[in-house]
């Protein structure tokens, strides 16, 4: 399955053989993973990868593994203060003598305790689980695109980067089924090509307005075709990109506009991508 976003783990074990197994373990059931052996490493990769998840390996109370809980709880603690988005779920694995060792790490806040031997099915279970509920929050929210583009290949290669069972994309040739759309429908964000249109962008940009303020709205157009910052600011543009696409940088901007963390923020961001 392919999905908007990879989801992305952070592996923290001080020792290399179990954390490699499950790195590649991970890896092949689709994940993007981090590993960390200490807690500034671990401090450091959820500084610079932003996971989704984090599982620590904790072998008794007084390893390494705790140390590097409490100083990721400290560091998502600070970040909180500073930007709104949510601590990523914590998974330890671990082995226990006293059901206590399992009270104290659910006060430290950590989301799940999975005892070793790891099942490596409970894992990816427990995983899918924190997903699924991600997924089902997002659904509330009503995410669809659409998109307008004359050209069937085109409208297929955005659909196979941005397939997702959490999104609903449709997809139009021309500005006359697509003012249609927006009217008939609500859509969180729309993708239009700009040599698609038989108008200005200033009239289309005016006649969405009108029925649904509320759409993001990203536009595409060839290198000649390029718009300015101020052309996209004074139209309410949330992004501009050329071809050839960067595909990262596509996909990394939409999934900013349609993550609920950070739908607030974004409203007022205009960029030009290329």
């Amino acid at each position: 399955m392919i999905k908007l976003r990879q989801k992305k783990l952070l592996i923290v074990d001080e020792i290399d053989y179990p954390r490699l197994i499950l790195e590649h373990f991970l890896v092949s059931a689709g994940y993007k993973v981090y590993s960390a052996q200490n807690e500034l490493e671990a401090i450091n990769r959820a500084c610079s990868a932003f996971p989704d998840f984090i599982l620590i390996s904790i072998r008794s109370m007084d390893c390494m593994g705790l140390s590097a809980l409490k100083a990721l709880k400290n560091y998502f603690r600070l970040r909180s203060d500073l930007v709104q988005t949510s601590e990523p779920p914590i998974i330890i694995l671990g082995s226990f003598e006293n059901i206590e060792d399992i009270y104290t790490l659910k006060i430290l806040g950590v989301s799940e305790v999975l005892l070793k031997p790891l099942n490596m099915q409970d894992l990816l279970n427990t995983i899918e689980s924190f997903i699924k509920m991600d997924k089902d929050f997002i659904l509330q929210k009503n995410k669809k695109i659409l998109i307008c583009d004359s050209e069937v290949r085109a409208q297929q290669f955005f659909k196979s980067i941005l397939e997702d069972e959490i999104l609903h994309i449709e997809t139009v040739s021309n500005e006359l089924e697509f003012i249609k759309k927006v009217r008939d429908e609500e859509f969180a964000l729309c993708i239009i090509n700009l040599s698609s249109l038989d108008s200005e962008i200033e009239d289309l940009l005016k006649t969405i307005k009108k029925t649904a303020n509320h759409i993001y709205i990203l536009t595409i157009s060839d290198p000649n075709h390029k718009l300015s910052q101020d052309h996209i600011e004074h139209k309410e543009i949330q992004g501009h990109f050329t071809k050839p696409i960067n595909i990262e940088l596509f996909r990394n901007k939409i999934d900013n506009l349609l993550n609920p963390q950070t739908e607030t923020e974004v409203k007022v961001e205009n960029k030009v991508e290329s």
